[in-house]
C-alpha cells in the first residue's frame, strides 16, 4: 500500500494541463473576469504538442514544485485569447466568480496564427509561460539602468537581456522539436525567410550609412522589421551573430548626431569577421543570452548527469519519468527559486553552487556563448548622456518620443564614449580598456579624462540618477500614434512633392485642369511607393500601376465616347508622366 501511494504521489504531471479562456469583457477588484474559451480544441491541438507540450509538462512539474516550497496550490496553465495585440505574461485574474489572485496567464491575440511562421502561436506560448515561470520562481527582478525598448539586437541591461533572452530561446525549441507541427518544422530550413530577413537588415544599413537624405528602409521600418526580427531570432541567434560588434561606417562615427551610428549597431548583427563584444555588452545583448540558453538546455552533458532520486520528488515525479531536456530544466528551476536572480550571470553561477558537478559543462557553454571569455563580474555604473537622444524602441526611428541614451560604463561600447561631448578617440579607447571600473569615482579619476570631461561624466550620473527617480515616480506610456505620426508627414511630404512634380508634367501631356492632374499625380506616387516600399511586388509592377489603374480606363473610356485614338491615348501618357518623378525618387533611393 505505501508503495502503491508513492507511485501515485511521484506519477509525472500530464502537458494537457492547458486551459483556454476569453475575456468575458468585465472587471472586479482591478482584476479581469475570464471565462473558458467556447472552442479550445484547435488551439489545443497545436500548444499540447512539440516543445510547448513539453514545457507544460515542465510548468506542472514548477507548480508541484512551488506546492511543497511555498505550499502554493497547482494551477493549470492558462492562456487568454484576447484582443490584445502582441504576447504577454500576466498575474492574476477571475476565472467566472473564482478569484485567483496570483495565478499566472499568458495573453495572446486570438487572431495569432498558430503556426508555420516564425512568430507563431507555438512558438510565442512557451516564450510567454517561460516569463511566467520565471517570475514565479525567482520573483520580481531588480531594477537596471536601461532605458530603450527590447529587441533581438538592441543592447539593453543584464536584467532585461536576461528576461527576453531566455524566453526567446524557448522560441528556437519550439521551432526546431521534432514533434512541432509540420509547418513549423520546415521553416529553419527555409532559406527563403533567412534571405529576405538579411536582405532588408543589409539594405537598412547600407541606407544609413548613404549620403542621400531619403531613407526607404526607415520610411517603411514599421512593415518590415517585425517579421524580419522575428527570422533573426531563429538564424542570427543560432548563429551567435549578436555576440560579434557590426562594423559601424566610419561616415556614422564621425558625424555630430551618431543616431544613425546607435540605429546601425542595434539593428544589424555582426558577422563572422567581426570582433567580439567584451562579455559585459553580450550578457546585456538579448540576441546572445538566447543563444546561451538555447545551448546551455541543448547541452547533453548537462541534461545526462541526474541528480539523486530525492530531486526530482520536489517536483512530484521521479528521475525514471524526466527526460534529458526535462532534468536540465528542473535543475534550472531549482536553481531560480534557490537565488532569485535578475540577470544570467547570478542564475549561472546560483546553478553551478547547486550543481557543482555540472560546473565544468556549464563553463564550456559559457565560453561558447561569449566566444571565450568568461562571465563578468563588475557593478554596474549607469550615465545618462542627454547629447544623444533615442527614440522610444527602434520603431521610432525618428525620435518622435525621444530620450536620454543612457549606458553601463562596464558595459560600454567606442560608440557610447563618443556619443558623449568633448570625448576624442584615443580617451574613448582609454576608457574601454580600463574596464571594469568598481565605482564611478575610479571612472572620474581615470588619467585619461580631463575636468571637463569628468564634469561631463559626473553630470550624466546625475542625470541617471534623475530619470530613475522619475521611473518610480511617473509612469511613462509608450504613444504609438506619436510615432505613427512621425512616418505619416514624412510619407505625405514626400507624396506632396512627388504629386506637384507630376501634376506640371501632366499638364505637359495635355491634362486641361490642375487639379485633375494633381488627382492624378497622387494617385501615381501613392501606387509607386506603395508597390516600392510596402507591398512585395514583381519590378515591373510599380512602373506600370498608374497606366494599369488610371491611364487605360481613362484611355477606354475616352474611346468610348468617340474620341480618336491619339487623343484617347493621352490618358496612359499622363498617367506615365505623373508617376515619374515618384519612380525617380524609387530609383535613386
Amino acid at each position: 500500500l505505501v508503495a502503491l501511494v508513492t507511485c501515485v504521489a511521484a506519477a509525472p504531471p500530464q502537458p494537457a494541463d492547458l486551459v483556454v479562456l476569453t475575456s468575458s469583457g468585465a472587471t472586479r477588484d482591478g482584476l479581469p473576469v475570464l471565462i473558458p474559451h467556447p472552442d479550445p480544441g484547435t488551439t489545443l491541438g497545436v500548444l499540447q504538442r512539440g516543445f510547448s507540450g513539453t514545457l507544460l509538462r515542465l510548468y506542472a512539474f514548477e507548480q508541484e514544485f512551488l506546492r511543497g516550497e511555498e505550499g502554493i496550490a497547482p494551477e493549470p496553465a492558462f492562456l487568454l485569447l484576447s484582443e490584445r495585440q502582441g504576447g504577454f505574461p500576466q498575474f492574476g485574474f477571475y476565472l467566472g466568480n473564482e478569484k485567483k489572485a496570483s495565478a499566472g496567464w499568458v495573453d495572446l491575440h486570438r487572431a495569432s496564427q498558430l503556426s508555420g511562421r516564425f512568430g507563431a502561436m507555438d512558438q510565442i506560448f512557451p516564450h510567454e509561460l517561460m516569463h511566467v515561470i520565471v517570475r514565479q520562481l525567482a520573483g520580481e527582478p531588480r531594477q537596471s539602468g536601461g532605458n530603450q525598448v527590447h529587441a533581438i539586437g538592441v543592447r539593453t541591461d543584464p536584467v532585461n537581456a536576461f528576461a527576453e533572452g531566455l524566453a526567446e530561446a524557448m522560441q528556437i525549441l519550439a521551432a526546431d522539436d521534432p514533434d512541432a507541427s509540420d509547418d513549423t518544422r520546415r521553416l529553419g530550413a527555409d532559406a527563403g525567410i533567412r534571405d529576405q530577413a538579411e536582405q532588408a537588415v543589409a539594405t537598412y544599413g547600407r541606407e544609413l550609412s548613404s549620403w542621400w537624405p531619403l531613407h526607404p528602409s526607415r520610411l517603411r521600418f514599421v512593415f518590415w522589421f517585425s517579421q524580419s526580427e522575428r527570422a533573426l531570432r531563429y538564424h542570427a541567434v543560432k548563429s551567435n551573430r549578436y555576440a560579434r560588434r557590426p562594423r559601424v561606417p566610419d561616415v556614422l562615427l564621425s558625424r555630430e548626431d551618431k543616431y544613425a551610428a546607435y540605429l546601425f549597431s542595434n539593428v544589424v548583427p555582426g558577422g563572422d569577421g567581426d570582433v567580439p563584444k567584451p562579455a559585459s555588452v553580450m550578457l546585456a545583448s538579448e540576441g546572445v543570452v538566447s543563444f546561451l540558453f538555447w545551448r546551455f538546455v541543448s547541452d547533453s552533458t548537462l541534461q545526462q548527469r541526474y541528480e539523486p532520486e530525492e530531486f526530482y520528488q520536489q517536483f512530484g515525479t521521479t528521475a525514471a519519468e524526466v527526460a534529458p531536456i526535462e532534468n536540465v530544466f528542473l535543475k534550472m528551476f531549482a536553481a531560480l527559486h534557490a537565488v532569485r536572480p535578475s540577470t544570467s550571470a547570478e542564475l549561472l553561477r546560483g546553478y553551478v553552487q547547486l550543481f557543482p558537478a555540472d560546473a565544468e559543462a556549464v563553463d564550456g557553454v559559457v565560453r561558447e556563448a561569449l566566444l571565450g571569455q568568461a562571465l563578468p563580474d563588475a557593478p554596474e555604473i549607469w550615465l545618462a548622456n542627454n547629447a544623444l537622444m533615442t527614440g522610444t524602441s527602434l520603431f521610432d526611428q525618428y525620435r518622435a518620443l525621444p530620450r536620454p541614451h543612457t549606458f553601463d560604463v562596464n558595459a560600454a561600447t567606442q560608440l557610447d564614449w563618443l556619443s558623449v561631448r568633448g570625448m576624442t578617440d584615443g580617451q574613448a579607447s582609454a576608457l574601454l580598456s580600463g574596464a571594469p571600473y568598481a565605482s564611478l569615482e575610479e571612472v572620474l579619476s581615470s588619467a585619461v579624462t580631463t575636468s571637463a570631461l569628468r564634469e561631463q561624466i559626473a553630470a550624466m550620473a546625475a542625470e541617471m540618477d534623475r530619470l530613475r527617480t522619475r521611473a518610480v515616480d511617473e509612469e511613462e506610456t509608450l504613444s504609438l500614434s506619436t510615432i505613427v505620426w512621425s512616418y505619416v508627414w514624412r510619407v505625405a511630404g514626400l507624396i506632396l512633392v512627388c504629386a506637384v512634380a507630376g501634376a506640371w508634367l501632366t499638364t505637359r501631356a495635355g491634362t486641361r485642369r490642375w487639379w485633375t492632374g494633381a488627382m492624378i499625380a497622387i494617385v501615381s506616387a501613392v501606387l509607386v511607393f506603395g508597390l516600392s516600399w510596402v507591398v512585395t511586388a514583381p519590378p515591373w509592377l510599380p512602373p506600370t500601376a498608374s497606366i494599369i489603374v488610371g491611364g487605360v480606363p481613362l484611355m477606354l473610356w475616352r474611346l468610348a465616347r468617340g474620341q480618336r485614338v491619339p487623343v484617347a491615348a493621352r490618358g496612359i501618357i499622363m498617367w506615365a508622366a505623373a508617376s515619374v518623378p515618384a519612380l525617380l525618387v524609387v530609383l535613386l533611393t
